[in-house]
């Protein structure tokens, strides 16, 4: 379930992001939404990927829990 909940991600390089990838301008308030949008995400990403790392029998999430996470969301989809 996501939550909107404060995030520490900070707004100037979500700004960058979508300046760079479609070339326009961005208000101030979608920069704050995609904040809470990847905040979601990657909340649900850690979530999912410190369920692989458990089933591996492993304390320590990896990167590549954090891929199959993604790569299995991106099927969800």
């Amino acid at each position: 379930m996501a939550r909107h909940r404060r995030t520490n991600l900070p707004l100037a390089p979500i700004e960058r992001i979508i300046k760079e990838s479609t070339n326009m301008l961005v208000s101030e308030s979608a920069a704050e939404e995609l904040r809470k949008v990847l905040s979601d995400v990657a909340e649900e990403l850690s979530i999912d990927a410190g369920e692989l790392a458990v089933f591996a029998k492993r304390k320590t999430i990896k990167d590549r829990d954090i891929a199959l996470a993604f790569r299995n969301m991106k099927k969800v989809r």
